[in-house]
């Protein structure tokens, strides 16, 4: 069971809405909408993802969106929070084409991923089989998105280009798809995107991306302790340095009571003594 699924519609819109809370274990993404029809156009916008996992199946995602001939999609201004796959691909969005050569057209902008995870990534893994398909992922905001890479390459976006004829040509390189994720920022340290091109089924170009860092930056371990060691270390010499000055104030408070005491009674023995 999943909460929405649409398919054969020449026109579905989902704007406004909530998904939060929700594991689902079936072959089907948490929302599915496709199309097989000419023409067809899919709309999400502004919408919330919260907290979703999806398993037993590599081809679902918490939002998967399909189109065949001639399809527009459109994916904008969404966020998609704690979204995990166990045995899937991508945790967030899965994205893929058909082998038509009808142009289609994928809006995939000003979205915010954080925090998701899946196999190959935790944000978006795109499934393209038409060269003449065109991609837009522009100004989408990525952070703290995992994969099960050790080193996290690819942890926020995984490309794979598929096409199966050897009459279809690919002009898809690593400074077209960069291209497509014109003002779009992450928080990874490591490349973010891994993309794969295959012709026929055998690949012939694959490589890492790296998009430009967001404000907040993720802090590893180490500098997380480093600044923890640090403050204690701060808060201590501040510590002993009130001590030491409270110290001596008082030692010399003490002296000076001293001192005081000293010339009143200078001052009062020979008083008493002419009385």
């Amino acid at each position: 069971i999943s909460m929405i699924f649409a398919d054969n519609c020449s026109y579905v819109s989902v704007k406004k809405c909530k998904f939060q809370d929700a594991f689902i274990v079936t072959t089907q993404s948490a929302v599915e909408l496709q199309t097989k029809v000419e023409n067809g156009s899919v709309i999400v916008e502004e919408c919330e993802f919260i907290n979703i996992i999806s398993n037993r199946y590599p081809l679902l995602a918490t939002l998967k969106v399909r189109g065949d001939i001639k399809f527009k999609a459109t994916i904008n201004k969404n966020n998609f929070t704690n979204c995990s796959a166990t045995d899937s691909f991508s945790g967030a969005l899965y994205v893929v084409d058909s082998s038509h050569e009808d142009i289609s057209e994928f809006i995939i902008t000003n979205n915010v991923f954080r925090n998701n995870s899946g196999n190959n990534a935790g944000a978006i893994y795109l499934n393209s089989l038409n060269p003449k398909s065109k991609f837009n992922f522009n100004n989408n905001i990525f952070s703290m998105n995992k994969n099960n890479d050790t080193y996290s390459i690819g942890c926020d976006v995984y490309i794979m280009i598929n096409y199966y004829s050897y009459n279809q040509t690919s002009n898809i390189t690593g400074d077209v798809i960069k291209n497509w994720f014109k003002g779009s920022k992450t928080d990874s340290v490591n490349e973010s995107i891994h993309y794969e091109t295959y012709q026929d089924g055998n690949i012939t170009e694959s490589g890492n991306l790296s998009l430009p860092s967001s404000s907040v930056k993720r802090m590893n371990k180490g500098l997380i302790i480093g600044i923890v060691v640090g403050s204690v270390v701060f808060v201590s010499a501040i510590t002993v340095t009130i001590i030491i000055v409270v110290v001596l104030y008082k030692r010399k408070k003490s002296m000076y009571i001293k001192a005081g005491q000293m010339s009143e009674s200078l001052l009062l023995g020979p008083q008493q003594d002419s009385i």
